[in-house]
């Protein structure tokens, strides 16, 4: 089980695939932290299902704790 082989990806891609690597700057992140424009949105946590932004798709509540997140969110205009 040891018949492993070196595999140079330069003889594989042709010189036009090139990988790159970016160091991350956090040093203005307190900046971010203070912007005024950000916004809290409520979170309704759903089994099997995977929703986006502007998407249209039916959701069952029944706990009574996310029938009430859905309505404040409805009468507040944020749902």
């Amino acid at each position: 089980m040891d018949n492993f082989e070196d595999i140079d990806l330069g003889e594989i891609f042709d010189g036009d695939f090139s990988i790159v690597a970016e160091e991350l700057d956090f040093s203005g992140k307190e900046e971010l932290n203070e912007d005024s424009t950000q916004t809290t949105f409520p979170i309704l946590p759903v089994r099997n299902m995977v929703m986006f932004p502007q998407v249209v798709i039916p959701i069952t509540a029944g706990r009574e704790q996310s029938k009430s997140l859905l309505e404040n969110a409805q009468e507040t205009g944020r749902l």
